[in-house]
C-alpha cells in the first residue's frame, strides 16, 4: 500500500495498482476508501493502518489497474506542483530536473516530461 497526494492535497491510497480516495468516516474510528473512478464501486474498510478484510471490496473494479508509470508520473506531477508553490522563486525547469533526478526515475520518456510540464 503506497500513499500519494492529490492535486487538492488529498491523501490517495495505492493497492494493486488501484487509487482509492477517502470516502467517509464510520463508526467506531473506520475509514471507508472507495476506488477513484466514479463509475467503480469498490472499496474498503480500514481501521488505523489495518485494512478490515470481512468489510473490503477490494476484487470487483469494472476498469483495468492503472500503469505503473502513470502512477509514478502523477505522484512527480504532484509533489512538483506542491514544491512550486511553496518555493515560487525556483523556475519550473530546475524544479522538474532536481525532482527526476532525487527520485532517479530513469524511464520517464519526452511524452512523461511534457505532460508533468503541463499539468
Amino acid at each position: 500500500m503506497n500513499t500519494i497526494f492529490s492535486e487538492k492535497n488529498k491523501e490517495i491510497l495505492i493497492i494493486d495498482k488501484f487509487k482509492y480516495r477517502f470516502h467517509k468516516m464510520l463508526a467506531n474510528d473506520v475509514e471507508r476508501w472507495s476506488c477513484t473512478n466514479k463509475t467503480c464501486k469498490c472499496y474498503f474498510k480500514r481501521s488505523g493502518s489495518v485494512l478490515l478484510e470481512n468489510e473490503s471490496n477490494l476484487t470487483n473494479h469494472c476498469h483495468e489497474p492503472d500503469s505503473s508509470e502513470l502512477l509514478k508520473r502523477q505522484s512527480i506531477r504532484n509533489n512538483l506542483k506542491r514544491k512550486a508553490t511553496e518555493d515560487i522563486t525556483l523556475r519550473p525547469a530546475t524544479l522538474i530536473h532536481s525532482q527526476i533526478n532525487r527520485d532517479g526515475v530513469d524511464d520517464l520518456t519526452t511524452d512523461d516530461i511534457t505532460c508533468i510540464r503541463r499539468g
